[in-house]
């Protein structure tokens, strides 16, 4: 079997594994049948950070942040589809939302992450999940560490929901606490809706790094972040 088909095979068990996963939650005593909970999950504001001249940090090996960014977000959209939760992608391709009639650029990015701003600001009733990768001096430091919105109490929760489930299902030795975003992180410090960032893994950590860039941990990675929003959102609604 060639490495495709392995690929292939591996995300359909993932999938199919994830879906039971669902109905095993829904199916619990007081649950809500599996449409119902699935339906509580709101839109997904998918951000994949960075993209076109903003290329985000850059590991040892000449890998951009914003690729992996996008892989894992055009994942995460494919995981949205399959419980049935709408989606809004910030972006598809590896392009910005920058006005670039603008002459520099500090005013181009001061104008994507406007323009993003304003599409939080346009959806109100949705969830925003900004994605990005990590990088730190010491290039030892890895793992999947979330920010949360201080706008909203609930943000806080779901932060904790997806560190947790990618800690309990894909990194036991993940023991990062989730963090508030500070003034630095304006989309969410800015955020009223629920919001949160989730830096996948260190870019700056070699063997994490490669891990990132293939497709099938993408998948991992995306799978444990759907599986967080819906522990969140149908836990809740459990009484």
């Amino acid at each position: 079997m060639n490495v495709h088909k392995k690929l292939i095979c591996f995300t359909l068990a993932l999938s199919t594994v994830f879906f039971l996963t669902l109905i095993y939650i829904a199916n619990q005593e007081n649950a809500y049948p599996t449409t119902t909970a699935v339906s509580g999950v709101p839109t997904v504001i998918i951000d994949a950070g960075h993209g076109g001249e903003d290329g985000g940090a850059i590991a040892i090996d000449g890998t951009y942040e914003k690729e992996i960014n996008l892989q894992i977000a055009l994942q995460l959209q494919s995981f949205c589809s399959l419980f049935g939760t709408d989606s809004i992608m910030i972006r598809t391709t590896d392009t910005d939302l920058a006005d670039h009639s603008l002459p520099t650029i500090r005013k181009r990015k001061i104008s994507d992450i406007n323009a993003r701003m304003e599409i939080l600001n346009n959806n109100p009733q949705a969830v925003y999940v900004g994605i990005h990768q990590n990088q730190y001096k010491d290039a030892s430091i890895n793992g999947l560490q979330v920010f949360y919105s201080q706008g909203t109490d609930i943000s806080r929760q779901i932060a904790l929901s997806v560190q947790e489930y990618t800690a309990s299902t894909l990194q036991p030795y993940n023991t990062r606490n989730v963090k508030a975003a500070g003034e630095n992180i304006y989309l969410l410090h800015h955020a009223k809706l629920p919001a949160v960032m989730v830096e996948c893994g260190f870019i700056s950590n070699d063997e994490e790094c490669q891990l990132l860039k293939e497709p099938a941990y993408g998948t991992k990675i995306s799978l444990c972040i759907a599986g967080g929003l819906i522990r969140y959102y149908t836990t809740e609604r459990i009484a």
